[in-house]
Formats: C-alpha cells, structure tokens, sequence
C-alpha cells in the first residue's frame, strides 16, 4: 500500500441576492495579498438568477488553493448595460484538517448581497483512501 501526502483543500464562496435587476452574472476575483492583483478564478460568467426580483444563492468552489494560505477574494456583478460592480474583498485562510475549518460571513448593503465563505478540507493518507 502506497503512502501520499495529497491535500484536498477548497474553499467554498457562497452569497445570495435580493433582487438583480439588470444583473447578467457574476465573477470571482482570488489574490495571495490584499493589495496586489486580483485573478479571475471562474472561467465563465456565473449567471445571474433567472427571476431578478428575488435575486438568488449561489455557490463557488475553489479547489486551486495551498493549506496555511490566505486568500483575499472580491466579487464582481456584471450589468447588461455594461455597469461593473466590486464587492469585497473577504480575507480566507485555507487549513488543512478534516472538517469545517472557517465560516466567514458579510453582509454587502446596496445590492443585498450576501457572501459566505467555508473553507473545507481532507487529507488523503493511503492510496486507496476516496474522498
């Protein structure tokens, strides 16, 4: 049986809308640092809710991060007028363990948007071990 050290470590970005009206969809924006560049980490536009006066829930994964990391995201609503707005960023360490590690929670005013954030993670520790 053959011994390996694979991390499975992701954070989960989830947030919710009141109502979109005008939204066409949304991205997501990943930095190491809260002053440098932000990446875009989704590489379609998440769309938005097929009702706008409801709004909806949405959820990312992002499986591209390192234990012991932190992680600076920022979301951004795309409008169908051409409009762009930013929100964020909320500051995630990724940790390695074996269970829910870190739920973080803002409230963005204006669009109603909420944002949560778990970081999730497993270590495999056999090669036959699944996740």
């Amino acid at each position: 049986m053959a011994w390996r050290g694979l991390q499975n470590t992701y954070v989960i970005i989830e947030w919710s809308t009141a109502s979109e009206l005008d939204t066409a969809g949304f991205n997501l924006y990943r930095s190491d640092k809260l002053d440098s560049e932000y990446i875009l980490i989704n590489s379609n536009l998440i769309p938005a809710s097929s009702d706008p006066l409801t709004g909806g829930e949405y959820s990312y994964k992002d499986s591209d991060v390192i234990p012991g990391q932190t992680y600076f995201y920022e979301l951004e609503d795309l409008e169908f007028n051409g409009g762009v707005n930013r929100y964020g960023p909320i500051e995630i360490a990724a940790v390695s363990g074996g269970k829910i590690e870190l739920v973080l929670a803002i409230g963005l005013a204006g669009m109603g948007i909420l944002i949560l954030s778990v970081v999730r993670s497993r270590k495999l520790t056999k090669a036959n071990d699944k996740y």
